[in-house]
């Protein structure tokens, strides 16, 4: 049996989490030409590129922008991309342990953590996480999202979220029938945009 790493076996890596983690470990696996490597990248989600893609605020192009870098890594003919495949619900250690050589855990936080504030359980009292995967458009079914597609009650804004923070926004929520996302509009606070 030859050793892993050569063109007539090539080390198979298994990498589990899409994000920009997960690409960096492919770019660097696949950028020795003296180790014969084939990546497969493994996301829960649809769609690979994790927070650049759905924890980045729309407004913050310039920093969505590295998904360049992680499309030429996905050009490679040696690198294969796996979406809507949970690890632990369609794929197990063992599944992984009998096809691949490697195996690379590259996932994030799935959910926020406590932080022991006042209001912090209150109704209405979103984590900021499930707040940007909603306006996002990550695909998960979230209090928020339930919460945010009822019918609004007037013909105005529906929902208005004001929060503290270094970039410090208001995004109103207009009602929108029978679409899929919100139409927003961002303004700076104190500043009319």
């Amino acid at each position: 049996m030859t050793q892993p790493g050569t063109e007539a076996q090539p080390l198979r890596v298994a990498i589990i989490g899409a994000g920009p983690s997960g690409f960096y470990a492919a770019e660097h696996l696949l950028s020795h030409p003296e180790i014969v490597v084939e990546v497969d990248l493994i996301d829960r989600l649809p769609t690979p590129y994790g927070l650049v893609r759905y924890g980045v605020a729309p407004d913050h192009q310039k920093i969505k922008s590295v998904t360049a870098a992680y499309d030429k890594t996905a050009a490679n003919p040696r690198f294969r991309f796996f979406g809507n495949v949970e690890f632990g619900k369609h794929l197990t250690r063992e599944d992984l342990a009998a096809h691949y050589h490697q195996i690379l855990f590259t996932t994030g936080a799935q959910t926020d953590r406590r932080i022991g504030i006042p209001g912090e359980d209150l109704a209405g009292s979103y984590p900021a996480t499930e707040f940007v995967a909603w306006y996002n458009g990550i695909p998960i079914t979230s209090t928020m999202s339930s919460i945010c597609s009822r019918k609004p009650r007037r013909s105005s804004a529906s929902a208005t979220s004001q929060w503290t923070s270094p970039a410090s926004s208001s995004v109103h929520r207009r009602s929108w029938p029978g679409r899929t996302s919100p139409t927003m509009r961002w303004r700076r606070c104190g500043r009319a945009g």
